[in-house]
């Protein structure tokens, strides 16, 4: 059976999802900060329970007011799949590897994202990586590793396996969430990903209950703005950036959040960044310009 080749996307969309992800990755490197500040007052589980349920409240509103279309029984398993991998089990196991090794070694770990979505997404999508792909993605985890990792940096224990499985959690979500995307809007995607996620934490909530309502106001504020910020929001937007580019691309973009996420706890919380943040940042944005490159060679050939 034959079938329309599906034609790669034009310049201007191609734009328009870098511009999406350019303003995800500024909300999602706000959230480092924001975590440092919430956990002052909340445990790892607690926080997470927390925000996954205020996530979970503003995809909800979102999906009444927009209107989501129900996903078909055979996507179910991808549906809830994608939500636990990239919510449930992301960001528990990202908070407890943070207990246990440092931010720079846990930014480096976490920067294989891209590393696993491409073995994911040439799998099981079929994506093309190509040469220039390839190389733009080492390019850049090489810029996060010069930017976040010291000599007292590379140790190998629970936290840093964590934080490793931590990002093959996201390279297993952003791949089914493009397999989705083929089938559903982002929307749909979206919300129905955010709830799924959410499930599991339904069961630690009323354990966590005391400690969220013991807060601070500040400490609600910023909680709240994790929820809705970078998962609720974030997830949103990246999602529709993923409609248009490659699993792998979009992926490769998470690089640019390290110096980012550097920058805004050094305004936020005063945690000066390493001057390794200048080389590193430009070989990040190195390895994004050779990624370019490829899509280009792909969207003209």
């Amino acid at each position: 059976m034959s079938s329309a080749t599906p034609q790669p996307p034009s310049a201007r969309r191609v734009t328009y999802a870098y511009a999406l992800l350019g303003l995800t990755m500024l909300i999602w490197s706000s959230a480092f900060a924001g975590i440092r500040v919430a956990l002052r007052e909340l445990s790892p589980l607690e926080l997470t329970t927390a925000r996954m349920v205020i996530a979970a409240a503003g995809a909800a509103v979102l999906g009444l007011t927009l209107g989501v279309r129900a996903p078909a029984r055979r996507d179910y398993p991808a549906v809830i799949v994608a939500g636990i991998s990239g919510f449930a089990l992301y960001h528990t196991a990202l908070n407890f590897g943070l207990t246990e090794v440092s931010a720079g070694q846990a930014s480096f770990l976490i920067a294989t994202t891209p590393l696993w979505t491409a073995l994911f997404a040439t799998r099981i999508l079929h994506e093309r990586l190509g040469r220039w792909g390839a190389l733009g993605i080492l390019v850049s985890v090489a810029g996060v590793a010069v930017m976040s990792l010291g000599p007292s940096d590379l140790s190998v224990g629970v936290g840093s396996l964590l934080a490793l499985f931590a990002a093959a959690c996201a390279g297993v979500n952003i791949t089914l969430q493009k397999g989705l995307l083929e089938r559903y809007s982002p929307i749909d995607v979206s919300v129905h990903a955010t709830l799924a996620g959410t499930l599991p934490f339904l069961l630690h909530l009323p354990f966590a209950a005391p400690s969220i309502a013991g807060m601070s106001d500040t400490g609600l504020i910023v909680t709240a703005y994790l929820g809705l910020g970078p998962i609720c929001l974030g997830y949103v937007l990246s999602t529709i950036a993923l409609q248009i580019l490659p699993a792998t691309r979009s992926a490769q973009v998470m690089l640019i959040v390290p110096p980012m996420a550097a920058l805004i706890a050094w305004i936020w919380i005063d945690e000066a960044p390493h001057l390794s943040i200048i080389p590193g940042g430009a070989l990040i944005l190195i390895g994004l310009l050779i990624g370019v490159r490829q899509l280009g060679h792909t969207r003209t050939s």
